[in-house]
């Protein structure tokens, strides 16, 4: 955080922004960290080194020692914050790469416009957590390349069931349940859904709406001290879709 003081136009606000959101979303010593190395890494520029992850136990051992956390060896405890940081839209998904490989950085990533919420003054808690909870659809704004009328959009880092519901997005189709069961471990690294759990929603949502029902989910699961459920999930879920 040192580092970033001299570039940084409130460097004080930041601090105070994010001890805040660490205590109104009641978020884990190991999630505050995350939260906090996520907003460095992001706001350097992604100047630090990176490492190539190999499998997931190396994925928690490195960011363990990033995170100085390296004490926390549960690994669903690790599950849980990666569920957490994203369903909430703190922290971004995780890039994809056609060869399959993963960096560090992957885990590392603030979404810019969380970056400028963490960077001012807010007149409220209210007003701070209402800022920063705001449904982001994709990586970075800067990821969308439009092109003509007739032109799909086109999201770099997405796998391609993602990249097709941006497409389908755009164009005013429906979504079918694989690009549901491709969408919720993507925002949020929730893997417990069936193809029945999701049937019904199927053509009834549309990507803005399922990104807030999982943020709504989650920031109540985070307010209320309790873990969320793939019931909390599917409740938002098919709200939405009513």
């Amino acid at each position: 955080m040192g580092m970033l003081a001299a570039t940084a136009h409130t460097p004080c606000a930041t601090r105070i922004n994010l001890r805040m959101v660490g205590q109104l979303l009641n978020l884990t010593e190991l999630e505050r960290a995350w939260l906090e190395t996520a907003y460095i890494w992001s706001r350097s520029g992604l100047a630090l080194p990176d490492v190539r992850i190999i499998d997931e136990a190396m994925r928690w051992r490195i960011l363990g020692g990033v995170l100085d956390q390296s004490s926390s060896s549960d690994e669903m405890a690790w599950i849980k914050a990666a569920q957490r940081l994203r369903g909430l839209g703190l922290v971004a998904p995780r890039r994809h790469r056609p060869d399959g490989m993963h960096w560090l950085s992957d885990d590392l990533m603030c979404y810019s416009a969380v970056i400028e919420v963490l960077e001012k003054r807010h007149a409220s808690h209210a007003h701070l957590l209402n800022e920063l909870l705001q449904p982001r659809l994709d990586v970075a704004e800067e990821d969308f390349l439009f092109g003509g009328e007739r032109e799909p959009v086109f999201l770099a880092h997405v796998p391609p069931v993602i990249e097709d519901s941006y497409r389908r997005y755009r164009a005013n189709k429906s979504l079918c349940v694989t690009h549901l069961m491709a969408l919720i471990p993507w925002w949020c690294d929730w893997t417990a859904f069936d193809v029945q759990d999701l049937l019904w929603l199927s053509g009834r949502v549309h990507l803005p709406e399922i990104r807030a029902a999982i943020q709504t989910a989650m920031r109540i699961a985070c307010q209320g001290q309790r873990v969320l459920t793939g019931f909390d999930l599917l409740k938002e879920l098919y709200a939405v879709a009513a």
